[in-house]
């Protein structure tokens, strides 16, 4: 014991530098720049202490042993499950067995924590679009900790028994039949850190005013109520030793009603680290305290770092943590407007990237729902729900907290806004902690302010890493397909419906609200599914059609022989609509001459009309987009031999019903060409011009990673 006491005193203050070490191998399977980061910390670390670059390399095999260990849970699930019931939603229900399950059945009104139920359904797979900066549910589900969703045909209960998570669900029961609809969504809100699909809230208001993270239960209301604790029993003039083992009571008694939430688990860890160090004279900063429960859920679920409000509360209180001595003040009201202050900051580039607007009011709303929720409406829940003849005062702190959220929400000015890389975001924490370490030098603090404007301005005016590049989308079983050259942005296809808007997502993070060019190549949804969506939330300065389309009568219709351009690249129209009665044949072919290579943009074409190109062109080509998925009836060996493509893509979904792309169609595209490329297997395709370099480069973006496969002069 005194050992390990000497060892932790020993490299006090340093455990942190070891946290981040940690972070950034977790992030280096996904990211460029954060290898660069992990070895310029383990060499950081190697010449602080050589100790904590053993501590930190164990703990780099302990986390990729984790990896591997839940990866193989994935495998585990089968379409037949046992297991308990552990949490129970409006329609769905999280079932623990071999690995865990997110269940959607449509009664769950006799399910209750606990029970041990046989479930057999579907296992769910979703599309997985593969698409960078938009929302990875695959990504997310193992953030939470969970390995599949399943979708229950048939449930049989096995038994009924206790189960520690029935606590926090018969607490909301009975919150939701005792109370007022209004109060219940509060009270469950803040004391239980439940949401509810109710129409109390407004999401689209919340989110514009930049206040989401308050509704997520955290530290602040643990702190509220241990400190009222802490104030109780004083008055009793017990001994400290018995005061704090009420209070470790109380906190297990807490997480246990709230569900083990990240935010409570973190903020009840930092107090017991506290008292432990107090009692056994550990020298250890709360900073270490922090770091080492970091650690200790990081171990547990290494993908947990990708969990929006694991990022939020580590994030905010370490910065906080690290400001104390900042600007000190002993004033209540100049506490919360220095934490306001802090938190909105480091929060705010997490923030924005989720929702992709930037209300202007942003910081004062903050500061004004903190006071209020702080000094009135937390205070109230918890009276409330013990002194249930007080919910008619609490209705009226609801009702103004709601009238808050209106009149903020009517002088706000919303900003579309985004960091559209992880170059950018880096940057933009650099510049804070600068301006925060310099705040009593002028120079240095307008330094980094100046810095920071200069990032924001950076993210509209430099959205992307070239100024000219082609994107193939992994959109399932569909094709989209972005071409950007020097400010103008064009779209050929949209993919099909999409109820995740990943497409819409990847432009909002990228800071584009218009399209200066929409092409359909024909109408079948896999190639139009998300066109509405488009013109409803993006201004699109002109449509391309291949033929009239009732719904958008300002639709251009193109014809074979029609040209146009898009910034520097040309294009010609060398196939259109014939009124086949097969539409695939009716697609838009597109020959475009695009920085120094030749593109070729097929649709869905058939063997007819490939045989028409041949008999009419001869187009020797870089890069030839794949007609039709792959399927057999394209592709044609004379099509091929003509056009001779280095680059071959095929647009095609994992695992689609249809079996593309064929075989023998593969054989040949691999032939007639030098590098084969399919969004099921690759991911998004990008091809990006570096005309200073003279410089192509191929990148492809699969699960986070993005990956070099080409380079060449051209």
């Amino acid at each position: 014991m005194n050992r390990l006491k000497n060892l932790l005193q020993y490299d006090a203050g340093k455990f942190i530098h070891v946290g981040f070490l940690l972070l950034t191998y977790i992030f280096s399977k996904t990211s460029y720049l954060a290898i660069g980061l992990f070895f310029v910390s383990l060499i950081y670390l190697f010449r602080k202490s050589k100790r904590l670059v053993i501590y930190g390399l164990v703990l780099v095999l302990i986390t990729t042993i984790r990896f591997e260990m839940i990866d193989v849970s994935e495998e585990m699930v089968s379409e037949t499950m046992v297991g308990t019931v552990t949490e129970v939603n409006e329609n769905s229900f999280r079932l623990s067995s071999d690995a865990d399950l997110l269940c959607y059945y449509d009664d769950v009104s006799d399910l209750v924590p606990g029970m041990v139920v046989s479930v057999s359904g579907t296992i769910y797979q979703d599309t997985d679009y593969q698409i960078m900066n938009t929302f990875d549910y695959d990504m997310y589900l193992k953030s939470s900790g969970i390995e599949a969703i399943m979708w229950v045909d048939q449930l049989d209960v096995k038994s009924i028994g206790f189960n520690i998570h029935q606590i926090p669900y018969k607490i909301s029961q009975y919150i939701k039949s005792h109370f007022d609809e209004t109060s219940s969504v509060f009270l469950c809100l803040f004391l239980l850190g439940e949401k509810s699909d109710s129409e109390v809230l407004n999401p689209t208001q919340i989110n514009q005013l930049g206040i989401s993270h308050l509704f997520a239960i955290s530290g602040l209301h643990l702190g509220l109520l241990v400190g009222f604790l802490s104030n109780i029993l004083k008055r009793f003039y017990w001994t400290k030793e018995t005061n704090r083992i009420i209070i470790l009571v109380f906190l297990a008694i807490y997480n246990i009603i709230t569900g083990f939430k990240i935010s409570i688990l973190r903020a009840s860890l930092l107090i017991v680290g506290i008292y432990v160090i107090d009692t056994f004279r550990i020298l250890l900063g709360k900073p270490d305290l922090i770091t080492l429960s970091f650690l200790g859920f990081v171990i547990w679920n290494p993908y947990i770092v990708y969990n929006l409000g694991f990022q939020l509360s580590y994030l905010i209180v370490l910065a906080l943590l690290l400001s104390e001595g900042m600007w000190p003040t002993t004033k209540p009201l100049s506490k919360i407007i220095r934490t306001t202050l802090i938190a909105t900051l480091f929060s705010f580039p997490i923030v924005i990237n989720v929702n992709h607007i930037f209300g202007l009011v942003f910081l004062y709303s903050n500061l004004v729902f903190i006071i209020y929720i702080t000094y009135l409406f937390l205070p109230a829940s918890m009276v409330t729900v013990f002194i249930p003849a007080f919910e008619p005062v609490y209705l009226v702190f609801a009702n103004g907290f709601l009238w808050l959220i209106a009149l903020f929400d009517s002088i706000n000015v919303v900003v579309p806004i985004a960091f559209p890389n992880t170059f950018i975001l880096v940057l933009f924490y650099l510049f804070l902690i600068g301006m925060f370490l310099g705040w009593q030098y002028p120079k240095k603090r307008l330094l980094a302010m100046l810095g920071i404007l200069a990032l924001l301005f950076s993210s509209y005016l430099l959205p992307y890493p070239s100024n000219r590049f082609v994107r193939f989308f992994d959109v399932g079983q569909g094709d989209a397909i972005q071409i950007h050259d020097n400010g103008c942005d064009m779209l050929i296809d949209t993919g099909n419906v999409d109820r995740y808007d990943h497409l819409l997502e990847y432009f909002e993070s990228h800071n584009r609200s218009e399209l200066d060019i929409v092409l359909i190549t024909h109408f079948h949804m896999d190639h139009y599914g998300e066109l509405t969506d488009f013109l409803q939330r993006m201004e699109i300065k002109k449509v391309f059609l291949n033929q009239p389309m009732d719904s958008l009568p300002n639709g251009s219709v193109l014809k074979e022989g029609d040209t146009f351009s898009c910034g520097t690249s040309r294009f010609q129209v060398l196939s259109a609509n014939h009124n086949d009665s097969n539409e695939n044949n009716n697609s838009i072919v597109l020959y475009g001459v695009i920085g120094p290579d030749t593109y070729l943009f097929t649709g869905d074409i058939e063997a007819k009309v490939e045989e028409e190109l041949v008999n009419q062109y001869q187009i020797p080509l870089t890069v030839l987009k794949v007609a039709h998925h792959g399927s057999s009836t394209s592709s044609t060996e004379r099509f091929l031999a003509m056009a001779d493509p280095d680059y071959v893509i095929v647009s095609v979904g994992k695992d689609n019903s249809y079996g593309q792309p064929d075989d023998m169609v593969i054989d040949l595209l691999e032939h007639y060409s030098s590098s084969l490329y399919r969004t099921d297997v690759d991911g998004t395709i990008t091809f990006y011009y570096y005309d200073l370099l003279h410089l192509r480069v191929v990148e492809t973006y699969r699960h986070q990673k993005r990956r070099i496969f080409d380079l060449a002069m051209v």
